[in-house]
C-alpha cells in the first residue's frame, strides 16, 4: 500500500515536471519568434542606416564641391 502511494506521489511529480517542460518549450519557441523578429526588424534598421548613410555621404560631397567652387571664386 506504501509503495502504491509512493508511485502515485512519483506519477504525479513526473506529470508536474512535463508540464513544467511543456511551457518552457512553448515559452522558448515564443523568444525564438520574437528573436527572429527582432533579427529582421535590425537587419531592416541597417540597411535603412546604410542608406541613409550614402545620402550624407553623397550630400557631404556635394557641399565640398560647392565650398570648393565658392573658394575659388574668392580666390
Amino acid at each position: 500500500m506504501q509503495s502504491l502511494s509512493l508511485l502515485n506521489q512519483l506519477g504525479a511529480k513526473i506529470d508536474e515536471l512535463i508540464e513544467k517542460i511543456k511551457k518552457q518549450e512553448e515559452e522558448l519557441n515564443a523568444l525564438r519568434q520574437a528573436n527572429t523578429t527582432l533579427n529582421a526588424q535590425n537587419e531592416e534598421k541597417d540597411i535603412q542606416i546604410a542608406i541613409l548613410y550614402d545620402e550624407l555621404s553623397a550630400k557631404d560631397k556635394g557641399i565640398q564641391g560647392l565650398y570648393d567652387k565658392i573658394s575659388d571664386l574668392l580666390s
